[in-house]
């Protein structure tokens, strides 16, 4: 994804230095993204997991009259553009996976033992492989018409 987004800038602006700076903004971008997500998942998995606390007669959640009342469209919005942006987090994260179940067992087919996720992680390459065709396909485009 950084690839493609280096040659597009690279063929547009012919400056070297303009595609290593655009390329370290979008990685930060995409980082952000990933850890904002993260967050909203965490959040609403201890939400989901104190309502059942609460089910079973234990402990108090918070009332919905307490919660900012800009929280549940700062939720939707970040999982909204999480899910049209490529999805470096997730390549990182089914990356660490296979090294984490290779070390552990020395099988790949037990990776299922160790992801507690409910991703689907065939998703999550096909953004990745859109964005990177869309990106690099623009690069191609560019450079095929621009005369050099």
């Amino acid at each position: 994804i950084l690839y493609a987004v280096s040659t597009l800038v690279g063929v547009v602006t012919r400056s070297v230095v303009m595609s290593i700076l655009v390329t370290v903004i979008v990685y930060a971008t995409l980082a952000v993204i990933g850890l904002a997500h993260s967050g909203a998942e965490l959040f609403e998995r201890m939400e989901k997991e104190s309502g059942l606390i609460k089910e079973r007669g234990g402990g108090e959640q918070m009332p919905d009259k307490d919660k900012p009342a800009w929280l549940a469209p700062a939720i939707t919005s970040i999982k909204i553009i999480y899910a049209i942006s490529p999805r470096t987090d997730d390549l990182n994260d089914i990356n660490d996976l296979i090294v984490y179940t290779d070390f552990m067992t020395g099988n790949l087919g037990d990776m299922k033992k160790f992801d507690n996720s409910d991703r689907n992680w065939w998703l999550g390459f096909l953004v990745s492989a859109i964005w990177i065709v869309l990106v690099l396909g623009l690069a191609t485009l560019w450079f095929y018409y621009k005369d050099y």
